[in-house]
């Protein structure tokens, strides 16, 4: 999960309270270690190593700004196309940087080569992101005591019209929903 989100949902510490699944146990690491492995954006393609992560940092620093001044403002209307792509180019990439997508894949088919299928996603990018600029957007509010949650899958996908259906979970399915939380009580819908 990119730094500059994780810091928006810091204590006054400057240090985050993170919940373990696997153990149970609550720590509070600061942002850097909060949601991050080594060598997670390194991929494998026809035997070589190939790394992602210098492209999702240019994402990431293209939507930070954006980010922070919806937050400022606690408001949409301000956002230029050019930032609102930049935060769709942004959805879109966290939708498949993340441990349960991955795990996915490999479920979907063991014999592709994990770098391989994450480099036809990088050039399907563009296209993603254009689904998520063309989709409604809103911007839900919270009070703090029903605080909004960052977890290591920062974009949320719910499906309205089959709540059972994990399945057709995409940004192109009619009654799919998906949430960015932007902060404790900031949400992009």
């Amino acid at each position: 999960v990119p730094r500059f989100l994780l810091k928006n949902f810091a204590d006054v510490d400057g240090r985050l309270f993170r919940f373990g699944v696997s153990d149970d146990k609550i720590t509070k690491p600061s942002p850097k270690f909060a949601a991050a492995r080594p060598n997670f954006n390194l991929g494998i393609r026809c035997g070589e190593p190939v790394s992602f992560e210098g492209r999702f940092q240019k994402i990431e620093t293209a939507a930070a700004r954006p980010i922070r001044d919806i937050i400022a403002a606690q408001s949409l209307a301000t956002l230029s196309a050019a930032q609102r792509q930049a935060i769709a180019v942004f959805i879109a990439a966290q939708s498949f940087r993340t441990e349960a997508y991955r795990n996915g894949l490999r479920m979907t088919d063991s014999r592709t080569d994990p770098g391989a299928a994450l480099e036809k996603l990088w050039y399907s990018l563009p296209h993603l992101a254009t689904m998520v600029g063309r989709r409604h957007w809103a911007l839900m509010a919270t009070i703090a005591q029903n605080s909004f949650y960052l977890g290591d899958s920062p974009v949320v996908l719910q499906s309205t019209e089959r709540p059972d259906d994990a399945m057709e979970l995409g940004f192109d399915m009619p009654g799919v929903e998906a949430f960015l939380p932007l902060s404790p009580t900031l949400a992009l819908y």
